[in-house]
């Protein structure tokens, strides 16, 4: 409208009111979308603030290896296993002296195995968080035992993958671990020398090794026990509990007849039982089986003549069996 025409202030006014009106709309969904920004910042600070706090705080890591690794296959305990001083000695030495290193020595067939067995089995009880077993009859198999125990630890993520690095990362691994309780069996060592730069170390680690060799294990800072064998009155009652028979008198001679030795003892047992023959019956067996139609006697051969027979019957005994259920086996 002109500004002479006689309504042009009205109508002015009135088009000030709308625009007004409408700029406080616009004014209002303004004012609304900043306080809905204002709650998103807030939120999102709060957000960024529980982010930093995660990641500045220290906390466990997803492990990238078995928390608990139970490693090699060691010997089942035998039936009607039998405790012995050793046992005890060796028990203190690992449980309550914890000696980090303690070698069993002793003949073959004295019990040696069983004994380092017996103390694993405790140690997985226990839920140690490492018990390996360790073939170590010869220097080549002690250092592939480390090379794949490395393996289960997860140290083989190397281009060097040959036996010789993974058993030494192994050991490095062992040497920085935290402090904890674990235990790694090496078996049947045949020479000193095979476990030369392979002895595991660290805080909490245990070592049991087992040998038939007599030398300066002391010299070696192992701490040594001597295996011997039954005594008398342990062969009696295992051949009599075993066999379920009372002839003390014959079980005491069969006992004599095999040193007490405790595998030639053990084998006399299953083989009475599972022939079904009287004690005094295997012990006339025994007299009549002469080394030479058993097993060869290696010279200087410490085990009495008697042994050889024993274990000769407990393969024969153990091969009839097996023909019973299928002649074909």
């Amino acid at each position: 409208l002109a500004p002479g025409a006689s309504r042009f202030s009205l109508e002015a006014l009135k088009q000030l009111l709308n625009n007004d009106s409408e700029a406080l709309a616009i004014l209002q969904r303004v004012e609304a979308r900043q306080i809905e920004s204002q709650r998103d910042i807030t939120e999102i600070k709060a957000d960024v603030k529980d982010i930093a706090k995660v990641v500045n705080t220290p906390h466990a890591s997803v492990p990238a290896r078995p928390s608990r690794i139970r490693f090699g296959s060691r010997p089942a305990n035998a039936v009607g296993f039998v405790s012995r001083r050793e046992q005890e000695d060796l028990f203190d030495a690992v449980f309550s002296a914890a000696a980090p290193r303690t070698i069993l020595a002793g003949m073959h067939g004295c019990g040696k195995s069983q004994l380092a067995a017996a103390v694993a089995a405790r140690c997985v009880e226990e839920e140690w968080p490492l018990v390996a077993w360790v073939n170590a009859e010869s220097r080549q198999s002690a250092l592939e035992g480390m090379s794949e125990l490395g393996q289960r630890m997860g140290v083989g993520e190397t281009d060097d993958r040959t036996p010789e690095t993974l058993a030494r990362r192994c050991l490095e691994a062992l040497e920085e671990a935290e402090a904890a309780d674990r235990l790694v069996v090496f078996d049947n060592v045949e020479r000193a020398d095979d476990l030369r730069d392979l002895v595991p170390r660290g805080e909490g680690l245990r070592v049991v090794a087992t040998t038939t060799k007599r030398v300066d294990w002391e010299q070696a800072h192992w701490t040594p026990i001597r295996v011997g064998v039954f005594e008398r009155k342990q062969s009696i009652t295992m051949l009599l509990d075993r066999t379920g028979q009372t002839d003390r008198d014959a079980a005491n001679t069969i006992a004599d007849a095999l040193g007490d030795l405790p595998v030639a003892v053990s084998q006399a047992a299953a083989t009475i039982k599972r022939s079904q023959c009287s004690l005094s019956t295997y012990l006339d067996r025994l007299r009549q089986h002469s080394l030479e139609d058993s097993i060869r006697h290696l010279d200087g051969d410490e085990y009495p003549d008697a042994v050889g027979a024993a274990l000769w019957f407990a393969f024969q005994s153990a091969l009839e069996e097996i023909g019973k259920q299928s002649p074909r086996w």
